[in-house]
């Protein structure tokens, strides 16, 4: 008979875990304000479902407005040069008011998003090298960039980045999923454009282009390069209208 006890209470002990493992946090409370010191980054991540406002001057700074609930459950942390703004590993997070963030750095060579947020640049951008980065459906913008050397933009999943302007030495767009990268404004001497999949790719490239295309994703380019292209299946390259 004890050992059904035992059992018994064993059981329920485990289903309540479970089920609180399994509850998401909800945001309680109103919005507030919160400012965190960050240090020593060139380099930005955010996977939180919210909006990410990225500026580049001098200092580093970093606030989050959020319910606090919610703020108490974003950590971050500095790892090898990247600021990861993120939510605590297992927590499920459900409905909240809207998360915002704002960011600034003095030196940015890297963008990531993550999930469903957007991440907005503010101003503009120069650097020596960039790398910009969506992963799942958010969206990155970007005003003028001024990338010297090397730009890498890459897609995985349905997300979207565009900018508004810019140039760069040379630029590698790659895209695996249905996203699309509009580098358009953005003019560059050499470009390597590859996708997997139904993505789109629209570029300004005035001395080469390099086309990779599997899947029925598209090209879009304006400028004079010699243009070479790899297509398996039904992808297409075109000159911008």
């Amino acid at each position: 008979m004890k050992s059904k006890q035992l059992l018994t209470g064993m059981l329920l002990a485990v289903c309540s875990m479970v089920m609180v493992s399994c509850q998401k946090l909800k945001g309680d409370g109103p919005v507030v304000k919160q400012e965190r010191t960050v240090d020593g980054y060139t380099r930005i991540e955010t996977a939180v479902d919210g909006t990410a406002y990225v500026t580049q001057e001098t200092g580093h700074r970093l606030t989050i407005e959020a319910q606090q609930n919610i703020l108490d459950v974003i950590e971050t942390p500095v790892i090898a040069g990247k600021l990861i703004i993120r939510f605590k590993r297992g927590k499920r997070i459900g409905r909240h008011d809207p998360i915002v963030v704002r960011v600034s750095a003095p030196v940015i060579d890297e963008l990531g998003l993550e999930g469903s947020g957007d991440l907005l640049v503010t101003n503009d951008i120069s650097t020596s090298s960039l790398s910009l980065r969506v992963s799942g459906s958010g969206e990155l913008k970007a005003k003028n960039i001024q990338v010297a050397n090397d730009l890498h933009a890459s897609i995985s999943g349905s997300g979207n980045m565009f900018a508004l302007g810019g140039s760069s030495g040379y630029a590698k767009y790659a895209i695996s999923g249905s996203g699309g990268i509009d580098m358009l404004p953005v003019t560059t001497k050499k470009v390597d454009a590859d996708i997997s999949g139904s993505g789109n790719v629209r570029t300004t490239a005035t001395e080469l282009l390099n086309v990779r295309i599997s899947g029925s994703g598209n090209v879009v380019y304006s400028g004079n390069p010699q243009v070479t292209t790899k297509i398996s299946g039904s992808g297409n390259v075109s000159r911008a209208q």
